[in-house]
């Protein structure tokens, strides 16, 4: 539960827009809505700074050197230095996960949610492949279209609103950083 009066420099909204969470095709996620290390909900998040100038790769997810125990982290690439979610035109060129980047998350990594700040996870010549990485046991939830710019880098409470869609495989989501 919130407090009822907060310092308003502790507290981002990331988005202005619905962001979109993604889930694999009639799965069942029984703590997408709890407080648990595999949900949404209020937990803690590591923001990281992607290097600009790659997509995320093996190599690049390696030189994160992302803590053991992290469960939920965001990546702020490229996309947010360009203002791609300000955009009305969809941009291919945007930085997302290769297959390769997304395999090492999964193989080594404890992580339950990645989020990303453009409206997909995976790079647009890497698109299907990444995803279905992500989605293939259907225990790593995805935020998409974070509006993560004037936020420092480091470690915040994340609350991700999303709609409880039935048989929905998405939903439009709210997300809140608070540090």
């Amino acid at each position: 539960m919130l407090p009822t009066k907060m310092n308003p420099q502790f507290i981002y909204l990331m988005l202005f827009l619905p962001s979109m969470i993604v889930l694999s095709q009639n799965s069942a996620y029984p703590s997408l809505y709890g407080d648990d290390e595999g949900s949404c909900g209020n937990s803690p998040a590591l923001l990281v700074d992607v290097p600009r100038d790659k997509n995320i790769t093996a190599e690049v997810m390696k030189s994160l050197n992302i803590p053991k125990g992290v469960k939920r982290v965001l990546f702020r690439t490229l996309n947010t230095d360009r203002r791609l979610m300000w955009k009305k035109q969809f941009d291919t060129s945007y930085v997302g996960f290769m297959k390769d980047g997304a395999q090492w998350l999964k193989d080594n990594t404890g992580i339950k949610l990645v989020g990303i700040d453009y409206l997909s996870v995976a790079a647009y010549d890497d698109l299907i492949p990444s995803h279905l990485v992500f989605l293939e046991n259907r225990d790593i939830i995805l935020v998409e279209g974070l509006k993560l710019e004037d936020i420092e880098a480091g470690i915040y409470n994340v609350h991700c609103l999303p709609l409880r869609l039935l048989g929905a495989e998405g939903s439009p989501i709210r997300c809140i950083l608070i540090k």
